[in-house]
């Protein structure tokens, strides 16, 4: 369909609607002001005839066809919208009626109860011997004693001949408006055609792909997919990112550019997902994924990704560093234990128990830190485990490292930051459930071998260990039984083994837990 023709529907459809509402809204109004001016009316004249000296006289009379029935008669035929006037007393006998021949007998319709019962006055609907009517009701009272009442009625049938007439004008309005909306839209078309340079849709998509070349200029990389997978745009940026700067990707299946992608996950569940992590051939990206949708329906997906890899080397340094610290805290709270102890020999003039406790302190720490650097000749990763040591014994936990054990210097900043990342929280966790066992009979154990370019990481504990139906699930984010706030630690540890290759598995049972790491260092 050409773009005049498109753009004359719209406006038509438009047009229509916005004419059908209001007309609808404005016929509703006017029907509902009809009503509520034959409400009025109506109560007027029963309340009018209410009032008349001969219905307070006659009403106190038997209920035959006199004064009442001759005056109420009277009025009726100067009305032209009402049909009926009823005068009752508190029995429902009729005293006036425009069929004389039901004068005496009870009123018909059975709505009259609110009227005779409290005095109220009111318009309601039923169906009485003339036929179904909207009467209205009012009390007739003699002083402060109600003697009576009054209906005054307007068959339906009427009113309905009102607001078909009513429908109809609004109709002619409707088909009125319409055809002015069409005029319009026409011309409307005719001048869009005009500004657009006589280009239909097609063309402008068209000369919108020609000009994707902007894209080029973006630093970020940027990729789209179709329903099926396959890449419609690519920029420099992407192709520099995927080692394929020289390939035209368009045309080309995503899952064998990028098998990792989660585009297709993004398109089959509608939903974008941002600032997701991701590696490209080596490099740490972040990425956001967006679905294209066209009319309710999923017919592609777009994801940008940016190089992250100073910034995840930070995250990284970042997170060592607070091990690091809390390493350091926990031997400078080990440390002031000690002087505390001196303090309290000195105080008591204990000078010989004094130099005996310098000189053992001296001497374990010298061993303890012979071992520890002789183990492990990386710097960072042996101020590491200086630190646990301390915080282990802050805790009454004891701290064993295999004598297999060894680690050699780490050339790679990032490997190594990794580890202390990967060590810091499986000492952690291991001393939290090794701490509470009664006697100071917790124990943690450490393994650590380097070899071949792998490093294998071994931590248990003799805690209470994990429930069979928890030891894959700890690795999720946010699963703890800790309480909230936590359930951060495993899973960051296996992101970032992951991201190097490795991966970290756990086997446990009451008294045992072994959590088994293991990283390329390449």
């Amino acid at each position: 369909m050409r773009l005049q023709a498109r753009i004359t529907l719209m406006i038509v459809a438009i047009v229509l609607l916005s004419a059908s509402v209001t007309i609808a809204l404005s016929t509703a109004m006017f029907i509902n002001r009809i009503d509520k001016t034959l409400e009025r009316n109506l109560l007027n004249v029963a309340d009018t005839v209410a009032r008349l000296p001969v219905v307070l006289e006659g009403l106190r009379g038997p209920p035959v066809a006199g004064e009442i029935q001759r005056q109420v008669r009277t009025i009726l035929e100067s009305l032209a919208d009402v049909d009926f006037i009823t005068v009752c007393n508190m029995k429902s006998e009729r005293y006036a009626h425009p069929n004389p021949g039901v004068i005496g007998l009870t009123f018909m319709g059975g709505d009259e109860a609110r009227v005779v019962g409290s005095g109220a006055k009111y318009v309601s609907v039923a169906e009485g011997t003339l036929g179904v009517s909207v009467r209205a009701f009012v009390p007739v009272f003699d002083g402060r004693e109600q003697i009576g009442f009054v209906a005054a009625g307007t068959m339906v049938y009427r009113v309905e001949d009102l607001r078909r007439q009513m429908i109809n004008y609004s109709a002619v309005y409707l088909v009125s408006g319409l055809v002015i909306g069409v005029a319009g839209a026409v011309l409307l078309a005719r001048k869009l055609k005009g500004i657009l340079l006589g280009l239909e849709p097609e063309e402008l998509a068209q000369l919108h792909h020609d000009h994707l070349g902007m894209l080029e200029a973006v630093h970020e990389g940027v990729i789209a997919i179709n329903a099926d997978g396959v890449v419609t745009l690519s920029n420099k940026s992407a192709r520099r990112l995927l080692g394929m700067e020289k390939v035209d990707l368009k045309g080309m299946r995503l899952d064998g550019i990028l098998p990792d992608s989660r585009l297709p996950d993004v398109m089959a569940a509608g939903e974008a997902e941002y600032d997701r992590e991701q590696r490209i051939r080596g490099t740490m990206v972040i990425a956001n994924r967006v679905p294209i949708i066209e009319k309710g329906k999923v017919v592609g997906a777009v994801e940008t990704f940016r190089d992250r890899t100073l910034l995840v080397r930070l995250a990284e340094e970042l997170t060592g560093a607070k091990q690091l610290v809390e390493a350091l805290r926990a031997s400078s709270h080990e440390f002031l234990n000690k002087l505390q102890v001196l303090l309290g020999l000195l105080d008591m003039e204990e000078y010989g128990r004094a130099k005996s406790y310098i000189i053992d302190v001296h001497r374990y720490q010298l061993v303890q830190n012979k071992q520890l650097l002789h183990t492990f000749k990386d710097p960072v990763i042996a101020g590491l485990m200086l630190g646990k040591s301390g915080y282990c014994c802050e805790q009454n936990v004891r701290l064993t490292v295999t004598p297999e054990s060894q680690i050699g210097h780490i050339e790679d900043g990032t490997v190594s930051h990794v580890l202390v990342t990967v060590l810091g929280n499986l000492i952690d966790n291991a001393v939290e459930s090794a701490r509470n066992i009664p006697g100071g009979g917790g124990r943690v154990v450490v393994d650590v071998r380097h070899a071949q370019g792998e490093v294998a990481i071994k931590v248990g504990d003799n805690g209470g260990g994990i429930l069979p139906g928890h030891l894959e699930t700890v690795f999720k984010r946010g699963f703890s039984t800790k309480g909230e706030g936590r359930g951060i630690g495993l899973y960051l540890v296996r992101q970032e083994l992951r991201s190097l290759g490795g991966d970290i598995a756990v086997v446990s049972r009451p008294g045992e837990t072994v959590f088994t790491a293991r990283l390329k260092t390449f």
